[in-house]
């Protein structure tokens, strides 16, 4: 049997931080050792999130984890205002953001590069996944001064990022630093077909080491056949933060609610909207005319949001396609690998509409288009929502498969060593 390998990852999001943000990277984690990969992983010391879940620290008990002390935005968010976790609509957020350069985590690059040189004997590659994007701030001097691949894992854009690159003075440093962290990097990985495109085009020097592997659902998150809902209502899930500005919101869900309770006497007891996250205050506005049929149990641990979610009748998603074109949210794989149905609030040339195509798993209706999305409640509550749909296509997003291919570049980079 060959001997293990082992690959350092760099990662500020980590469990038992929960959220999105940590879901890619535990799954590395989870399934590297399958294909002969042990993941060493260097991150921050747990600290006040918005949100924590335990139970992600099962995902990641075959990882050797190294967490070190560092400055922490979220600590001293807290310093400054009292609460023990920051909103994800705090105008403190959005200050530190428009402030800082590329983000407020640099502290944490600083304090992790003396332990990766201390650990980069014992590997034989290393990932630092993005974002933070000031992790990749690290990555030209790693490379100047350790004789192992590096592969700079890019979840978000950088350059383009509709908040990271929105302010005039940043443009030309992203540019640049951008420029330089993946020049450095043996290989790049985006999360996405488009955005994996444009780093090509952007960077055509660097083609062919520029790899696509989009995030996924995981099978195990799921039990082998659907439960019974938990009461008699049709029940439509949502799981993430709603009401983010700029990016997504319920309003065509509402109106359409509103409609379909003044003409034609819809009920709670008939429909339920379940939102499985935190919502933003000028959400809770938003939907005040239609609240009795709306349900928020707030943030819940991972699997639990995941057997609602499988539960359900319907998975909603709302998302302003103009927010950015290179970003598909995360939780779109784990509605398409649900087996729940979808409907989708979305530009249909975006790449989330092309997904929920390709899988045959929903239905699409343009952003605002209130009579598309009546139109979708009327056939949900009749029973003949569409939904057909493609398992190949399907199992393409199914995480094991996802981190099979990372392994086989871990290989390809390391075939020598």
């Amino acid at each position: 049997m060959s001997k293990e390998k082992k690959v350092l990852i760099v990662s500020y999001y980590f469990p038992p931080m929960g959220g999105v943000g940590v879901q890619r990277v535990s799954k590395f984690c989870k399934y590297l050792p399958q294909f002969g990969w042990k993941p060493v992983v260097v991150t921050p010391e747990p600290s006040t999130f918005y949100m924590t879940d335990k139970g992600m620290m099962d995902e990641v008990k075959h990882a050797e984890i190294h967490r070190i002390k560092a400055p922490d935005s979220f600590r001293t968010h807290k310093r400054a205002t009292g609460r023990d976790k920051p909103r994800i609509d705090s105008p403190l957020r959005k200050l530190a953001r428009t402030l800082t350069w590329p983000d407020t985590h640099r502290g944490f690059a600083r304090r992790a590069l003396p332990v990766i040189k201390e650990l980069s004997s014992e590997v034989q590659a290393i990932l630092v996944t993005a974002p933070p994007f000031s992790s990749l701030l690290m990555i030209p001097g790693l490379k100047k001064k350790l004789d192992i691949p590096i592969i700079a894992d890019m979840r978000d854009p950088w350059v383009s990022h509709p908040v990271h690159d929105r302010q005039a003075w940043k443009k030309g440093k992203n540019r640049a630093a951008e420029r330089e962290a993946l020049g450095a990097s043996d290989t790049v990985i985006a999360a996405t077909r488009t955005h994996t495109e444009d780093l090509k085009q952007r960077y055509p020097e660097m083609e062919e080491r520029i790899y696509y592997i989009p995030n996924g659902y995981d099978t195990e998150d799921f039990s082998a056949k659907k439960g019974k809902r938990m009461d008699g209502a049709l029940r439509i899930v949502y799981s993430g933060i709603m009401g983010l500005e700029g990016i997504n919101d319920g309003s065509t869900l509402y109106a359409a609610l509103r409609i379909l309770k003044d003409k034609e006497g819809l009920r709670p007891s008939d429909l339920r909207f379940e939102i499985i996250g935190e919502v933003a205050r000028k959400e809770e506005e938003r939907m005040k005319d239609v609240e009795e049929f709306i349900d928020s149990p707030g943030f819940l641990p991972h699997k639990e949001a995941m057997a609602r979610l499988e539960r359900a009748d319907l998975a909603y998603l709302p998302y302003h396609a103009r927010y950015s074109y290179f970003i598909v949210p995360a939780k779109v794989y784990e509605y398409v690998g649900s087996g729940t149905p979808v409907l989708a609030e979305v530009d249909p040339t975006h790449e989330t509409a092309s997904i929920l195509r390709d899988t045959g798993t929903g239905m699409i209706a343009d952003e605002d288009d209130v009579d598309a999305v009546v139109k979708a409640l009327r056939l949900l509550l009749k029973g003949r929502f569409p939904y057909r749909p493609k398992r190949q296509h399907i199992r393409y997003f199914d995480r094991r498969n996802e981190v099979e291919y990372l392994a086989r570049l871990l290989n390809e980079l390391t075939q020598n060593a």
